[in-house]
């Protein structure tokens, strides 16, 4: 059985905090931050930059080149190699013609296409070395753009997801409400996850300590602002403005609805 994954039910996406705080730096922010210290030698933030985009963009290769692990491995080792560092690809990423990860999986196509052809002008040269430069410098921009982009997308939403869960438990057990997690685990995770029936109220009631079913139902729609909280400023560490975390967000739910992916 498939397991869809949809946003937790009831939850108003356009919901926000009481109290509306500075969002954390931009993964825009990031790539400027990355340039200059790459420039300085320091290159551990342009690591922690990629480390997010890997996951996505390896199951890309997948999905889309059809890959085995090994050569998906290789392919993108390469990429980040010879494009990312010795190319200086940050320096062509614009935050004006759209998102950072398209940019990126553009440019992870374009480079698989001139590996590619790069491998087939070597057998048509009987084994000769071909410069890799002259098959990028073939690949167009523009024809070349993704087609098929769905497995990136999931995995992304799923990235993004597993990141807001991890901090809103931790966030749930640094402030002792552990039963703002008991409840949402019990009536939203485990049954979109392993679909499982929903503990009911009753029970919840009288597992935490509670005077009341109500108490519970109280205590969900605490932990789904939580939830849409948390989302709203991971979020926000790559989009920037309310607008477009709005837009962000309600793109997410879409990718999931429309990949019935597992989370």
């Amino acid at each position: 059985m498939v397991h869809r994954v949809t946003f937790p039910m009831g939850i108003s996406m356009g919901e926000h905090a009481s109290s509306t705080r500075a969002f954390p730096t931009t993964r825009w922010s990031w790539i400027q931050e990355a340039r200059q210290e790459d420039a300085a030698g320091d290159r551990r933030l342009l690591d922690r930059l990629l480390r997010r985009y890997l996951p996505a963009l390896r199951s890309h290769l997948f999905s889309r080149w059809s890959l085995p692990p090994e050569q998906a491995d290789d392919l993108l080792q390469d990429f980040i190699t010879n494009r990312v560092l010795e190319h200086d690809l940050l320096a062509a990423a614009d935050e004006r013609r759209g998102k950072f990860r398209t940019f990126l999986l553009t440019s992870l196509d374009r480079y698989a296409i001139s590996r590619r052809r790069h491998n087939e002008a070597r057998k048509r040269a009987g084994g000769r070395t071909v410069p890799l430069e002259e098959t990028v410098a073939s690949t167009g921009p523009d024809r070349h753009t993704p087609t098929d982009s769905s497995s990136f997308n999931v995995v992304w939403v799923q990235q993004v997801l597993k990141e807001t869960l991890v901090r809103m438990q931790r966030q749930c057990r640094m402030g002792r409400q552990a039963q703002l997690w008991t409840v949402f685990e019990q009536r939203i995770l485990q049954p979109m996850l392993e679909d499982a029936e929903p503990t009911d109220y009753e029970t919840l009631a009288r597992t935490l300590g509670y005077h009341s079913a109500s108490q519970a139902r109280n205590t969900l729609t605490t932990a789904k602002r939580m939830f849409v909280r948390v989302l709203r400023k991971v979020v926000g560490e790559y989009t920037q403005g309310e607008e477009q975390i709005a837009s962000e967000i309600e793109e997410l739910r879409e990718t999931l609805i429309k990949a019935g992916a597992p989370l």
